[in-house]
């Protein structure tokens, strides 16, 4: 199976504490992994540095063979942080919109249908204001990736 992200002694340090330390990590097209650890175990901190949020002082990142500092890299990956809020102005159109224009993609109905029903919601959706949703659905709709990372607490998991 072909290789989706690899990771190779990556090494992240704030000030003196090294946060990550020679991560290894290979993870194959269509596999799905989750990382556990304790806070400050460097989870939220090897997405990040996977998506080129912040800079990695040592080692390699590739996102399907193409170094993840490269911005072709990350156009297959999606990701939704813990606490994501889209514009709070925009409908759920406007953002679908302004997000197909960014990825350079059109705005494809058949596309939105599916990734509506695969998160439950109705197209009546898309007509609120973000300010009104706090679920997923905006970012997921912006970029149908191939990949997805998703940061969510364990405490937020189990209420």
């Amino acid at each position: 199976m072909p290789v989706a992200v690899r990771i190779k002694g990556v090494v992240k340090r704030y000030g003196r504490t090294a946060v990550l330390n020679g991560v290894d990590l290979t993870i194959d097209q269509g596999e799905s992994v989750g990382l556990v650890g304790v806070n400050g175990a460097g989870k939220t901190t090897l997405i990040k540095a996977l998506l080129d949020l912040c800079e990695i002082e040592r080692g390699s990142i590739d996102l399907f063979g193409v170094s993840h500092l490269k911005p072709e890299a990350r156009g297959r990956i999606g990701f939704l942080p813990e606490k994501f809020l889209p514009p709070y102005f925009a409908t759920g159109k406007e953002y679908l919109r302004f997000m197909a224009r960014l990825h350079g993609r059109p705005v494809e109905t058949p596309a939105i249908r599916e990734v509506l029903a695969m998160l439950d919601l109705e197209e009546r959706a898309l007509r609120n204001r973000s300010a009104s949703c706090r679920t997923a659905w905006p970012r997921s709709l912006g970029s149908p990736p191939s990949s997805s990372a998703t940061r969510t607490s364990l405490s937020s998991m189990n209420r």
